[in-house]
């Protein structure tokens, strides 16, 4: 056709066989899956106005939003009788995660929301407060370089710390 429909970008290449290198694997990587850990260690300064004895019974729940894909949720186990808004678990959520091109590329919508609960023997459970984690980034560079990734831990070994997130 006579009309301009786009542009084209090659490289062309003429080479004798004898002086030809292997061409570069340019394929996508294949399917990877993964899983994806949490460790919820403690709590402190979580909202204790809502009990007239200043103990709650805190737990928290965790759900992973893969776009495409449905919400997968867990919790921890419940810190009975806290006071002065402090909890303790050291309690693992594990995920399961599939990574593929496809889903890569919608990284933006993948994310883990904490949730911070009062568990009531009677009536519903309080809701107290949330952190939503964007993960995009993290699995991009877990795709990309196909090895476990630590997030926390440069940061620990410079100060000594864990990671902590406010809750909102």
């Amino acid at each position: 056709s006579p009309h301009r429909q786009g542009t084209l970008e090659m490289w062309v290449e003429v080479l004798e066989l004898k002086s030809a290198k292997p061409m570069y694997d340019i394929s996508l990587p294949p399917a990877q899956h993964w899983e994806l850990r949490v460790i919820v260690w403690s709590a402190r300064g979580a909202p204790t106005e809502h009990d007239f004895t200043g103990l709650a019974d805190y737990y928290v729940k965790g759900e992973l939003q893969l776009d495409g894909e449905k919400p997968k949720h867990q919790r921890t186990d419940t810190h009975f009788r806290a006071a002065g808004g402090r909890a303790n678990w050291n309690w693992r959520l594990k995920y399961d995660v599939r990574m593929d091109d496809r889903i890569k590329d919608r990284l933006s919508a993948h994310r883990l929301k904490l949730q911070l609960w009062d568990k009531n023997l009677v009536g519903e459970n309080g809701f107290l407060g949330e952190h939503e984690v964007p993960l995009g980034e993290w699995l991009e560079r877990r795709y990309s370089v196909s090895r476990s990734l630590q997030q926390f831990s440069a940061e620990r070994e410079r100060d000594g710390a864990s990671a902590e997130a406010d809750v909102r």
